[in-house]
């Protein structure tokens, strides 16, 4: 190999490993293949040796591979005795290799929520009234805190939890009662605080990521689809009683009444399946979309403490197949290789089909009704840190 040939590519090869800096001398060919170099359409990479007098400049660049992976190469400018240049590089790492990961994110969330359910005047519905009684639960102010574990491994297969236990901190209830179809002919109706009660979140998942596109930047695109199992709770209170209408049959006095410490719980809980799109920058920077949809076993359980006719603590159960969407966005920004914060916000919201609504008497008898439906919706806004290892 002449010295002429040499320094006529050295002009063009920006991507060579170092085997040593004695003498000339060319190795066999490295399994590289450099693409989308300036200059160069392609090429293999050699490592060789070249005699070298002083380091004239040195600087970082970015290879894209044949197969799509991205290596990072120091690259150094040295001049020669004879008055030529020889550029050579040394790869430092693969940038863009994946590799097993694993993260906890813990953070606080402001969440605001809405639930309601009612029943028929029998177990079919077709009788009047279609609603005989409706609870509302509205504004519910929710302060809650969050915690998830992430973990993907070497064969693009990832492995969640996402947890969320929040603490109600205002709202209000509404429980009416009806003698007419469709709401008509109201004889009852109570305007309570709901300033109390509790939520949880619990789901588990697990999925596998395709890395669908690359920018020459780093920029990469994740496509992951997940399934796994899911449990949602709401633990809703009603205080402070307030008659607001009374009428016959009633015989409830108008205005505030003592004693009311009655409280209804949810439980939604089964598989789910989603899919999260998910734009990963090299500045260390994301942004993560996601959606779930959730098949869900329905279950209510009221304590009614003012009904002495009633079996306590639990007053009445009602059941119902259920179904659920959750969606969601993050912003992911980072501060060091380890650390990051992220803002979200999402969106969920859950509903039944027809059911059974079974009340406990405090003799021991049982009755029978329908569940009309049971219905929670509530959004969040979310900031949390990620910690990598």
């Amino acid at each position: 190999m002449s010295m002429q040939t040499i320094q006529r590519s050295s002009a063009v090869i920006i991507a060579v490993v170092i085997a040593g800096y004695s003498t000339m001398s060319a190795a066999a060919p490295d399994s590289l293949r450099v693409m989308d170099v300036p200059g160069v359409e392609s090429m293999q990479i050699y490592r060789f040796k070249e005699p070298r007098s002083s380091l004239r400049g040195s600087r970082s660049t970015v290879v894209q591979l044949s197969d799509g992976k991205e290596i990072a190469l120091d690259v150094h400018t040295f001049q020669q005795s004879n008055g030529g240049e020889t550029s050579l590089a040394r790869h430092e790492q693969e940038t863009r290799e994946v590799v097993a990961s694993s993260s906890l994110i813990v953070g606080a969330s402001y969440r605001r929520g809405d639930f309601d359910f009612n029943i028929a005047g029998d177990p079919t519905g077709t009788q009047t009234p279609n609603i005989l009684s409706e609870l509302q639960w509205t504004d519910l102010d929710i302060l809650a805190i969050d915690a998830k574990a992430k973990m993907r491994f070497e064969n693009n297969v990832e492995l969640r939890g996402d947890f969320t236990y929040g603490i109600v901190l205002q709202g209000d209830n509404q429980d009416s009662d009806y003698l007419g179809d469709n709401r008509t002919q109201e004889f009852s109706r109570s305007n309570n605080d709901a300033s109390d009660g509790s939520i949880f979140r619990g789901a588990v998942g697990l999925g596998y990521g395709f890395d669908l596109a690359q920018s020459a930047g780093g920029s990469t695109i994740r496509l992951t689809p997940m399934f796994g199992y899911a449990v949602h709770q709401q633990n809703l209170k009603m205080r402070d009683g307030n008659q607001t209408l009374s009428a016959p049959p009633n015989e409830m006095p108008l205005g505030p009444f003592p004693g009311l410490n009655s409280s209804y719980e949810t439980d939604w809980r089964g598989p789910w399946a989603g899919l999260e799109i998910a734009l990963l920058d090299q500045g260390a920077m994301s942004l993560v979309t996601a959606v779930e949809y959730h098949w869900a076993d329905y279950q209510g359980q009221g304590e009614w403490n003012l009904r002495q006719d009633f079996a306590q603590p639990k007053s009445f159960v009602d059941k119902a197949d259920g179904e659920g969407l959750v969606a969601s966005l993050d912003w992911t920004f980072s501060r060091s290789k380890d650390w990051s914060w992220s803002l979200g916000v999402d969106y969920e919201r859950w509903e039944t089909k027809a059911g059974k609504a079974i009340t406990f008497f405090a003799n021991g008898a049982t009755s029978e009704t329908r569940l009309n439906e049971a219905n929670w919706k509530s959004w969040g806004i979310s900031l949390e840190m990620n910690h990598a290892f």
